[in-house]
């Protein structure tokens, strides 16, 4: 039941992110750049990206498109944080992985390559507003994380282009 309470909340409070006609105008340009984000979670047992109790992050995640199709935008992404946890601050955490995203829907799924390879995706995400904001939610078990809505730096590959 909680869990259902979880996902109405998310659904609720994720504004849409298509245009008035229905459409993701999400491609391989808008969502090639570096997004700023700050989190808060709680890993409910030790994971490889925390041990078990509350953490907290700041950082930046990076994207980059390899390939688009009609249907999808496939690539890499990497991230760069500062980790606040139960063993102390840790500057300098660096994770990445593979991409895609459906352009059917903004939706995607993020999977993790180092410092582990997950075969399941660890981030599902909704892109907004062209690529200037996406939402994020994990998938790790025993890690919920609660992201604030990671934003578009300045500089990034898709706003040199714009």
């Amino acid at each position: 039941m909680l869990r259902s309470i979880l996902i109405a909340a998310i659904a609720s409070a994720t504004p849409a992110v298509t245009s008035a006609a229905g459409e993701c105008h999400a491609d391989a340009n808008s969502v090639s750049t570096t997004y700023g984000f700050a989190a808060q979670g709680v890993a409910t047992a030790d994971t490889a990206f925390a041990p078990a109790g509350p953490f907290a992050q700041a950082g930046t995640a990076t994207q980059l498109a390899t390939s688009q199709t009609s249907k999808t935008i496939s690539g890499t992404w990497s991230v760069e944080l500062g980790q606040n946890d139960t063993h102390g601050y840790t500057p300098d955490v660096a994770f990445g992985g593979t991409f895609q995203i459906d352009r059917a829907t903004c939706t995607g799924e993020f999977y993790v390559t180092t410092p582990v390879a997950l075969t399941a995706p660890a981030f599902h995400v909704v892109v907004v507003a062209d690529g200037d904001e996406v939402r994020v939610i994990s998938a790790i078990p025993n890690l919920i994380v609660a992201y604030v809505s990671p934003k578009r730096l300045n500089g990034g590959a898709s706003d040199q282009a714009r």
